[in-house]
């Protein structure tokens, strides 16, 4: 029989491994593999020199006893590769998006709050050359504060902001000419927010001048 690797010795059984991570399921499937081929091999045999462990069996006992180490060491949970790829995947996860970000032509307001929750596209994908993109979207509609700092005035306002439903891997390219459309599409949303504004301070001026008027026609009366 071949010796086993030596940097498994201090481990001191299989069934150590699974009681460091009892629900580590890629451990378990790995060891039941082997284990239709050697019929010796279970939780209880020793890891010696005399066992004989396949190269698949020494490669994850090797990994997992790193991760228990670092476990051990640190105290605090190590995030296997697994998971690590499941969660760096293209995906929508829940993100605090700032008002003024979507928003920048209103600088001039205060929001309150500052941020709103939104669904966005994040994660890794395969190829440099791809990004993680929307594929469907929708708009959502948030109430939020708006404070006018030159005016002294506050008011609440509901603004349009756009939300992630899907995402998948595309060229940056496609998202380049998604993006201006996008852009022209929420220009033309702010230039209409940009000219009620000035049509309800046009009208507050001519209601000032109309007061002033009405006021010296009284006095020279």
């Amino acid at each position: 029989m071949r010796e086993s690797n030596p940097q498994l010795l201090d481990m001191k059984s299989i069934g150590a491994l699974l009681i460091c991570f009892p629900l580590l399921q890629s451990f378990r499937e790995a060891l039941g593999s082997l284990a239709k081929h050697n019929p010796v091999l279970s939780s209880d045999v020793q890891l010696s020199r005399s066992l004989t462990l396949s190269d698949e069996l020494t490669k994850v006992a090797l990994f997992f006893k790193q991760v228990c180490t670092v476990q051990g060491k640190t105290g605090s949970r190590v995030l296997l590769f697994p998971e690590a790829w499941a969660l760096s995947q293209c995906r929508t996860l829940d993100v605090s998006v700032p008002v003024l970000q979507e928003f920048p032509s209103l600088v001039q307001y205060i929001y309150s709050p500052g941020c709103v929750p939104l669904r966005r596209c994040s994660g890794c994908c395969r190829d440099e050359l791809l990004q993680c993109l929307p594929s469907s979207t929708r708009n959502v509609s948030i109430q939020l504060l708006r404070i006018d700092p030159a005016e002294r005035s506050r008011e609440y306002v509901v603004l349009s902001f756009l939300e992630h439903q899907r995402c998948e891997c595309r060229p940056r390219r496609q998202h380049l000419r998604l993006q201006q459309s996008q852009k022209e599409a929420k220009g033309e949303a702010q230039e209409e927010e940009k000219e009620e504004e000035r049509k309800k301070g046009s009208r507050l001026t001519n209601c000032i001048w109309e007061a002033k008027l009405l006021n010296g026609f009284i006095i020279n009366l």
